[in-house]
């Protein structure tokens, strides 16, 4: 059984490349993250802004069929979700214990500083998106 994943897609030639590459989780315009593992992403973006954190949860879309998986927001609101990815990255990447969380879930070790990774990489297609004035699509499988 494959690993389940959340799926960002940037806008544009989905056989270029963004302009700033994650190579454990970016594929050509596309990133892929561990789906339980960006769950407890969201629950602590939740936890320190519900507001931003709740605008992420929305925008990473969902496994229901009849769910949109094109996201567009107004280009003020999309500015304010790169900046709390970008600030909650930068949290990340100093540290955050996650230990208690992670073996409550029985996710693997990851430290924080990979989780920072993954929202970098997430803010990439959020920066095309904005960049180019169209929407990006985001979906789990």
């Amino acid at each position: 059984m494959a690993q389940a994943v959340q799926v960002f897609a940037a806008p544009g030639d989905p056989d270029g490349s963004l302009p700033v590459s994650y190579p454990a989780w970016t594929f050509d315009r596309w990133v892929y993250l561990p789906l339980w593992d960006w769950y407890l992403i969201l629950d602590e973006a939740r936890r320190r802004a519900p507001d931003l954190g709740g605008l992420l949860s929305t925008v990473s879309g969902s496994a229901d069929p009849d769910d949109p998986v094109e996201k567009s927001l107004q280009a003020d609101r999309l500015a304010a979700l790169i900046a709390f990815v970008d600030i909650l990255a930068d949290e990340f990447a100093a540290g955050v214990d996650l230990s208690a969380a992670q073996a409550e879930r029985d996710l693997g070790d990851y430290n924080s500083t990979v989780y920072a990774e993954m929202l970098r990489a997430m803010a990439e297609v959020l920066r095309e998106a904005y960049r180019m004035q169209e929407p990006f699509e985001a979906w789990n499988e």
